[in-house]
């Protein structure tokens, strides 16, 4: 426990808080030709972004970036910055930064209070040279903010591992860092233990008021710790959100799927209610498409004869009862749970209900269209597959990927598809859902540069309002034919006014 003293102490002297500031800027790291670290930019410090945890598998680059961050790797672009300030010439011990890796790398010759009076020395801002009582009493106010009153003797080795790693982080916490470094601090515990840890972790950065990055593939220590996470994958920032919003909003598939949403089904909202194949919940959101991210505990299977989904395989757990069914329609078997009083069995028939709170409402899947028009012309590009569509004309445009922006996709698809440059202006008209929880928008188109060729199409063509009447024109792009006449009238009339 922390005593209200060490509390106080600890609030009014801290030279951390929303005061400090740490900022990365298109920050990357290259290892040979390998890229570990992709163009990421954060933000941590402040109020609300206090802690920020990097959450993601091994291998996805979180540790490097810490690392980075720490001056212990060399940036290959970018720029770190604290409190406006670019580190760049900054070495690692001169930046002021307190670091908790996953062994604690405590000294084992010392003891613990000699671990920590270590911090203080090594740290220097005058703590090298202040006396021994101030040190010492220093020393004492970490150990009751830790937790560890009376352990100051004691010798590492003596310890067990969840007081060797809160030594680690009052060494690290000692002389009042501007940002404290956590990189898998409670990896090599047990997983009650880590529990325990995390709570009181999750106090004393409450009480210190420290910046602090947090790097660690545990979903539930990442929510317990941080004010906001930063999903990374592959180098990249996947998606930054509170807790509540990233389980609740994951913004695609794949972060979904990290999340534990192993089912994502397309889902339709009407009247605020989401209907999928395995069911519906009220949705507080327009009409329209929707995917719902389900967990095993998303969806509550009841027994009853009459129910269309059979039960294949029973996990009895503490807490609940843990279910694989196949349900009707479903392509495959999902996971369900039932109450731990539940008495069921393979072959039996049950009704599944969704669980609002715990399921996933993803964005529908966007494709973005473009409306380029040149001397009050539109650009139309002809399709040449599926083969239902071949020598129908659209709007050239796709699918967008994960992260980026309509503006960004459609720069890059109409680079792809076509070889131009463009600048994306305002939307066109009202968007169209798509089959499997997609929506088709599309935006008015600047061409900056580049001759448009049929790269990715058969042919393209330019149309007044007149051919855009005659060509046969895909289904989904008919809709806007009215807007894009109207954006070939001003073209038009800004031309004769020229």
């Amino acid at each position: 426990m922390v005593s209200s003293e060490a509390v106080s102490s600890e609030m009014q002297q801290t030279t951390g808080g929303p005061g400090g500031g740490l900022t990365l800027e298109a920050v990357s790291v290259k290892y040979n030709a390998t890229r570990a670290v992709d163009q990421v930019s954060l933000q941590v410090g402040g109020p609300g972004s206090q802690v920020l945890a990097l959450l993601g598998p091994s291998g996805c680059g979180k540790s490097t970036l810490l690392r980075a961050v720490a001056g212990l790797e060399p940036l290959a672009g970018g720029r770190v910055l604290f409190d406006g300030v670019d580190l760049a010439r900054v070495p690692t011990h001169r930046r002021q930064f307190g670091l908790v890796f996953q062994d604690g790398q405590l000294f084992p010759h010392r003891t613990v209070a000699g671990n920590i009076g270590y911090g203080l020395r090594a740290h220097g801002r005058g703590w090298g040279s202040a006396a021994k009582a101030a040190r010492d009493e220093r020393v004492e106010e970490l150990l009751e903010l830790v937790g560890l009153e009376g352990f100051g003797h004691r010798r590492v080795r003596e310890l067990s591992g969840g007081q060797a790693q809160r030594v680690a982080l009052a060494r690290a916490l000692a002389p009042r860092p501007r940002l404290l470094l956590l990189d898998e601090p409670l990896s090599a515990l047990d997983r009650e233990l880590r529990d325990r840890l995390t709570v009181d972790i999750a106090r004393v950065l409450k009480v210190t008021g420290t910046p602090t990055l947090l790097v660690t593939h545990d979903h539930s220590e990442a929510a317990a710790l941080a004010d906001r996470i930063a999903v990374m994958q592959d180098g990249r920032i996947a998606q930054t959100s509170t807790p509540q919003e990233l389980w609740r909003h994951p913004r695609d598939e794949r972060v979904a799927a990290f999340l534990g949403y192993r089912l994502v089904l397309p889902g339709q909202v009407r009247a605020g209610v989401a209907n999928c194949e395995l069911g519906e919940m009220p949705l507080a959101r327009p009409d329209g498409p929707v995917r719902l991210g389900l967990r095993p505990e998303s969806l509550h299977a009841h027994a009853d004869p009459t129910g269309s989904a059979e039960v294949l395989a029973v996990t009895v757990l503490p807490a609940e009862v843990r279910l694989l069914v196949r349900a009707g329609t479903a392509a495959a078997p999902i996971s369900a749970t039932a109450a731990a009083s539940a008495d069921l069995a393979v072959g039996d028939s049950v009704v599944l209900r969704l669980q609002p709170d715990k399921v996933g409402v993803l964005e529908p899947l966007e494709v973005v269209a473009g409306a380029i028009v040149r001397d009050g012309r539109l650009l139309l590009a002809q399709r040449q597959h599926p083969p239902e569509l071949v020598g129908q004309w659209e709007l050239p445009g796709g699918k967008l990927e994960p992260g980026e922006t309509p503006a960004e996709g459609l720069a890059r698809e109409l680079h792809e598809e076509l070889g131009v440059h463009v600048e994306v202006g305002p939307r066109v008209g009202v968007e169209v859902p798509l089959a499997d929880g997609m929506v088709l928008r599309a935006y008015e188109v600047s061409l900056h540069g580049g001759v448009p060729e049929a790269r990715e199409h058969s042919a393209v063509q330019w149309v007044d309002a007149q051919g855009l009447s005659e060509v046969r024109l895909v289904a989904n792009d008919q809709v806007w034919i009215a807007d894009l006449v109207a954006i070939l009238g001003r073209a038009r009339g800004q031309r004769v006014h020229r």
